[in-house]
């Protein structure tokens, strides 16, 4: 089968997941960008591809990883710093039919889901994300993240 097929079906099969789990950490723009870093990443590495793990669970850890190095990097901390000290809120207009007040509780809401999450520890955050919103077992979270099944209970119950 040819290469490029197989990626576009992967691309097209995962990159709503990936960029829903992106989403839960990063802006929209941050998510968006670093969705296409991370395909970059799986289209030259797919060749590498053994099939010791899931594809699904191959993506997720690339993705992982991915957010892992964006948390860390300086222009990410420089950058949320910035927002911090400039809080003008930005709506998006993806949502036309809904009104500016229900756009607004949605923000704030989403807000402050993304502020609980992110007041938890890096490894605890990656760990509830990857259950709550990806829907994964604690199997494949635990060979995502390479960490025993009862780590991933612990993390999951704090």
């Amino acid at each position: 089968m040819n290469q490029s097929i197989n990626y576009t079906e992967i691309y097209n099969n995962y990159s709503p997941k990936i960029l829903r789990y992106l989403n839960s950490t990063f802006s929209i723009e941050d998510s968006e960008d670093l969705l296409q870093e991370i395909f970059i990443k799986v289209h030259n590495s797919l060749h590498t591809f053994r099939s010791e793990s899931s594809l699904n669970t191959w993506i997720y850890k690339i993705a992982t990883n991915a957010t892992i190095d964006k948390l860390k990097s300086k222009s990410f901390r420089f950058s949320k710093t910035h927002d911090e000290l400039n809080p003008q809120m930005h709506y998006n207009n993806r949502h036309l039919t809904t009104t500016f007040d229900t756009q607004i509780e949605k923000d704030e809401m989403y807000d402050c889901i993304r502020q609980f999450i992110g007041e938890l520890t890096e490894k605890n955050r990656t760990t509830f994300v990857l259950s709550q919103y990806e829907g994964l077992t604690n199997a494949e979270i635990s060979e995502i993240l390479q960490i025993s099944i009862d780590s991933v209970k612990i993390r999951l119950h704090r």
